[in-house]
């Protein structure tokens, strides 16, 4: 504005002026600047990246991700795969300030050979720091000038690869550190003094790719119970599941002698107290979780790694007890891995011994349909579903074989019909579309022919899902309050052929719901 106005000045003026003129350069140079500064600002951004409703895949890492991996995966409908990225395993360089990427060469290669397979697959693929430069297991517990010298190097780490992967569509997320190992007395370490500078960095260069938090105590589920919130639209909260330790590590680690089966009794870590573990067992170890998402209902969870080793008795039970469980609880999951070291490969038998590494080993047991029949849920399609608002009508329905029938009114005195008669107790709600004042139920006796008494009848706004289904096929509502993470509504419901419907209270702030075709794992 001033610019133009000093211009109109000068026509009307006619005189030019080496204090205007020089104004006007002043302007024209910080225009440009502006504009060198707008079009960094949006190079930062990266591709836009769009997270699978729900991931489904598996946890490997950068030297294992091969062509024969990703063709078995492709075949499995995973459309997940967490790669843990660490420094090359021979003639690993220093980081330099031209190449802060230089201790990766080999690795990146690998990457780099990979994400046109994983982009023809549909597969996506989360990036997660492992054995960095600079890192060790006891970093936490050390010094502060060794930890302040370590975040540096994880921050240099993720600046350069969210900058050499900028504009990569099939990265959707970076998974900040793997399994932080804290301790009572390192406790908070990794969410106050790492995690925050790592994310600024990435976010420095990239703010549409996800980032993946995992739990304090080595992504153990208790980490959640001290999980801070992060002011960041597009986080993911993460832990990793090896319960009980002992049952899903047998015969390696601390447990070279140890053997248990599941369900069965186990000590978590291989000594007294032992108790029975079965699924709820499972369910309970993970408390600190569901309680954090019952907090935070729209923050998105993932079980970045679970496993147990083929040869432990009752490993089929123990991956379907999982599955189901992150299922009911709508998180994603990644299985360790069918890739690299076989012992946790479900496609090896669990009685033959051998040192292969190959991606498939071959056997398509109990424990590979499991997670297969989990993957294939990746590939269920939302249908179209009809939303009505309206009040669900209750009422006390306590007599086997009475006849129920709920009744409106608008004004207490004319009474309508609200839909058929009920009969018996198992049902004892009704929704009505319209919405009343008023409602009642008129009960007629089974035991006295003819005999009719009113009752009362609550009424709460709420709103009515329907669907059509198919004879036969399962199908899963679901709901969310932010669309980043649904959460299953009810049990999957078993189509007949017939419009089937879902009641539930409205619930403010508003929710999303969706309905899915399923198989269930």
């Amino acid at each position: 504005m001033n610019l133009f106005c000093k211009v109109k000045d000068l026509k009307k003026s006619g005189i030019l002026s080496w204090r205007l003129f020089r104004y006007c350069l002043k302007q024209l140079i910080c225009l440009s600047l502006w504009l060198c500064v707008l079009t960094t600002v949006v190079r930062a951004t990266g591709v836009a990246v769009e997270l699978p409703t729900k991931m489904r895949g598996i946890s490997t890492s950068d030297k294992y991700l091969q062509a024969d991996l990703l063709a078995l995966l492709a075949q499995s409908e995973v459309n997940v795969i967490r790669l843990g990225f660490s420094v090359d395993s021979s003639n690993a360089s220093l980081p330099t300030i031209e190449n802060p990427l230089a201790p990766y060469a080999s690795n990146l290669a690998i990457l780099d050979a990979a994400l046109p397979l994983a982009r023809a697959a549909n597969i996506k693929i989360i990036l997660c720091a492992a054995e960095t430069y600079g890192w060790s297991r006891e970093i936490f517990k050390g010094d502060a000038a060794s930890l302040a010298t370590y975040r540096g190097h994880l921050v240099t780490f993720w600046k350069a690869m969210a900058q050499r992967y900028l504009n990569e569509p099939a990265i959707v997320a970076y998974d900040i550190l793997n399994e932080p190992v804290t301790d009572w007395y390192s406790r908070g370490q990794w969410y106050a003094n790492v995690m925050p500078t790592a994310f600024a960095a990435i976010r420095s260069v990239n703010s549409n790719v996800w980032l993946v938090v995992e739990s304090e105590y080595q992504g153990a589920p208790g980490g959640f119970a001290t999980m801070p919130i992060v002011n960041d639209l597009r986080v993911i909260y993460s832990f990793h599941f090896y319960s009980p330790h002992s049952y899903c590590n047998q015969g390696i680690l601390s447990y070279p002698s140890y053997t248990a089966t599941y369900p069965g009794f186990n000590s978590t870590w291989g000594a007294a107290p032992y108790t029975f573990w079965d699924r709820e067992t499972l369910r309970r170890e993970m408390l600190d979780v569901i309680n954090f998402k019952n907090t935070y209902p729209d923050k998105r969870i993932l079980v970045g790694e679970f496993g147990v080793l083929r040869w432990a008795p009752g490993g089929e039970k123990w991956l379907s007890d999982c599955v189901e469980l992150f299922e009911m609880y709508g998180w994603d999951w990644c299985n360790h891995s069918p890739s690299g070291w076989n012992g946790y490969n479900a496609t090896y038998a669990p009685t033959v011994q051998t040192g292969s590494d190959a991606a498939d080993g071959g056997d398509r047991g109990g424990r590979w349909t499991t997670l297969a029949n989990g993957w294939a849920l990746n590939t269920q399609e939302p249908l179209s579903v009809d939303i009505r608002l309206g009040n669900l009508v209750s009422w006390a329905a306590v007599n086997v074989g009475s006849i129920y029938q709920p009744q409106w009114s608008q004004n207490n005195l004319t009474w309508t019909d609200l839909g058929t008669a009920i009969v018996g107790n198992s049902t004892s709600s009704a929704f009505h579309v319209d919405g009343s004042r008023f409602y009642q139920v008129t009960e007629t006796a089974a035991a006295i022919s003819g005999s009719q008494s009113i009752l009362p009848a609550a009424a709460a706004a709420s709103l009515e899902i329907s669907w059509q289904t198919e004879v036969g096929t399962h199908y899963q509502v679901e709901s969310s309050t932010g669309l980043g993470s649904f959460t299953n509504l009810g049990p999957a419901v078993v189509g007949d052929g017939k419009l089937a419907k879902l009641s539930e209270l409205r619930i403010f702030p508003s929710k999303f719901y969706r309905v899915g075709k399923i198989k269930t794992p």
